[in-house]
């Protein structure tokens, strides 16, 4: 027989485990809850700034408000160009201002919805990942101008101008391209000029090589060289090889080996030229002009 005070520390035995029992759930429950948490509590430290859109879509405006006085700008100089070679009417003047103001509004609306896009995702790490790549287009726009081919602006100058005002305003862009083309030649020359050394002889059968065999990249870009390069690498090296000193071949094999990295950036920028033979070099810059301080020194 179970003497009562026996009896009685067995049942206060068995409640104190019974409550330890208790308080260890408890306490596994409540790191169960901070497990079930830490995602999306680490989810909330992933947040970027709105200042970064604006950097990423506007370059050096660095915001609308800059962008929008730029392409002001700009496209008051393109107007004045536009009367003084074709002598504009009023009325063309009224139409061209008012179809440009359309491209204007036609990109910032764009980059409106982008910006809705952008405060859905500035907290998601992951679908962030993704919208870099939805804002590129308005880079390039951006870049290339608003009032290109395909614009209501050149649409509008298309059907507003006669005859001879059409051949003027044609001159005038020809002879831009042809400038601009030429003015990046030369800045091509003066990098691999100042990569190599390169003396008169090799610039005159450098900048050959490249007028005949290359054509321009589509546009502008950060990648203007390596447009180039991927082009001389595809030609076969017995063109290329004999242009340069063994000690300069070295480093511009390495530079035709690096271009062939960007091939997919470029085409994606669309700065990358394909086969058509719509925007050749057309004339080539002074192989003499700019020299480098190892004109006539000879590599080993």
């Amino acid at each position: 027989m179970v003497r009562p005070c026996r009896l009685g520390l067995l049942l206060i035995l068995a409640m104190l485990l019974s409550a330890c029992g208790a308080g260890r759930s408890a306490r596994a429950q409540a790191l169960d809850d901070e497990d079930e948490v830490e995602g999306p509590a680490m989810q909330q430290d992933f947040f970027i700034d709105e200042s970064t859109f604006d950097s990423w879509v506007f370059g050096n405006s660095r915001n609308a408000t800059n962008a929008r006085a730029r392409l002001d700008s700009m496209l008051e100089l393109k107007l004045a160009e536009l009367d003084r070679v074709a002598r504009l009417t009023e009325a063309q003047k009224k139409k061209l201002e008012l179809a440009s103001r359309g491209d204007i509004k036609r990109f910032f609306d764009q980059v409106a919805v982008k910006r809705q896009t952008f405060d859905l995702v500035r907290r998601d790490r992951q679908k962030f990942g993704m919208f870099y790549q939805e804002i590129q287009p308005l880079q390039q726009a951006l870049q290339r101008g608003l009032f290109g081919d395909g614009s209501l602006f050149a649409k509008t100058v298309k059907k507003s101008l006669d005859d001879g005002q059409a051949v003027a305003f044609d001159a005038l862009n020809a002879q831009r391209r042809q400038f601009q083309r030429q003015a990046r030649l030369g800045r091509l020359l003066v990098t691999l000029d100042h990569s190599v050394g390169l003396d008169q002889d090799q610039r005159q059968r450098l900048t050959k090589l490249i007028v005949e065999e290359t054509r321009s990249p589509i546009r502008p870009s950060s990648y203007d060289l390596y447009c180039v390069l991927i082009q001389l690498a595809q030609l076969p090296e017995d063109r290329i090889k004999p242009i340069f000193h063994d000690s300069q071949w070295l480093a511009i094999h390495q530079l035709l080996a690096q271009s062939k990295a960007y091939k997919q950036i470029m085409r994606r920028e669309g700065v990358l030229p394909g086969e058509s033979p719509d925007e050749p070099w057309a004339v080539a810059i002074d192989p003499e002009a700019p020299k480098s301080a190892s004109d006539g020194k000879k590599s080993d």
